[in-house]
């Protein structure tokens, strides 16, 4: 299991220089728990879902899941965050029951259309409030303590890695706008 982390941690700071976005760090996360897909979705604080940033790994496409919360008319509401407690990972029940302001049509299409089983889901909150929640979902038996305990231990080092990213674009879109105004 170490070698597993070291590999995802590699992962998780290489993952701002990549294209597609942590696309290493997404795959290795959904080989290494068994995963059909892994997902990692940064929004800022009170944004809209439409303008949250979709990263994925596995048999779904960007697409489908933005398409899927349109569909439940998730674009003009911002998920509520404090129903979520940050680093905790949640299963698909939890979430559900926790009422994080999703439509219950989503996960009847979920479950009974796309044949979601299992969910884990955890929600890191960058010092700056920008959240990233970080989820695996399958179409088969449920995730491992092992598997989750890894997710888990992952939540401090992406917490980290976000923190980096996020004033490294901040620094990046400064000298951008002092570029603009110097011409």
């Amino acid at each position: 299991m170490t070698a597993i982390v070291t590999q995802l941690t590699t992962a998780l700071l290489d993952g701002p220089f990549e294209t597609p976005l942590w696309s290493s760090f997404l795959e290795g996360l959904r080989q290494a728990v068994g995963a059909d897909y892994a997902t990692l979705v940064c929004q800022a604080p009170n944004g809209r879902l439409d303008e949250a940033l979709y990263l994925l790994a596995g048999d779904a496409t960007v697409e489908n899941a933005i398409a899927s919360f349109r569909r439940f008319g998730y674009p003009d509401n911002p998920v509520r965050r404090n129903l979520a407690e940050e680093g905790q990972l949640y299963t698909l029940a939890e979430i559900r029951d926790r009422e994080f302001d999703l439509n219950p049509e989503f996960f009847e299409e979920l479950t009974d259309t796309i044949g979601v089983t299992a969910v884990r889901q955890m929600r890191i909150q960058e010092p700056s409030g920008i959240d990233a929640w970080l989820s695996v979902v399958r179409r088969g038996p449920d995730f491992t303590r092992a598997e989750c305990r890894l997710i888990t231990d992952l939540g401090p080092i992406l917490r980290g890695v976000m923190r980096i990213y996020v004033a490294r674009e901040h620094d990046r879109f400064a000298a951008e706008m002092g570029s603009d105004a110097q011409r």
